[in-house]
């Protein structure tokens, strides 16, 4: 498999905030895909792999335009032909699955 592997942390909660949980390689068109996972949460990973890869597009928080009313929520949605999708696939991952992404080179550093 070639791609860029993923390193996952956490999963929204204190015991696992600053703990590798799993690895994702990030592959053709965008998908994910298992390197490997804890066994404690290899079935959420494979969930967030199966919710994210299900999507044409990631939708991202955005800041509200110009003279937007007061406390409006507004989003983007990213495609997955944009040129940046790796740098929006990591703000995805944490924003809507609650999960820290770190890139690893090919010898597993980040």
């Amino acid at each position: 498999m070639t791609g860029t592997t993923l390193r996952i942390k956490g999963l929204g909660n204190a015991a696992t905030a600053n703990r590798e949980i799993g690895r994702l390689l990030f592959g053709g068109a965008g998908h994910l895909d298992l390197v490997d996972a804890d066994p404690a949460h290899a079935s959420t990973l494979n969930w967030i792999i199966k919710d994210t890869n299900a999507r044409t597009a990631l939708r991202l928080e955005a800041p509200p335009p110009p003279g937007a009313a007061q406390f409006s929520l507004y989003a983007v949605d990213v495609d997955r032909s944009s040129p940046d999708l790796l740098a929006y696939m990591i703000r995805f991952l944490d924003e809507y699955h609650g999960v820290t992404v770190e890139i690893l080179d090919e010898n597993g550093k980040n």
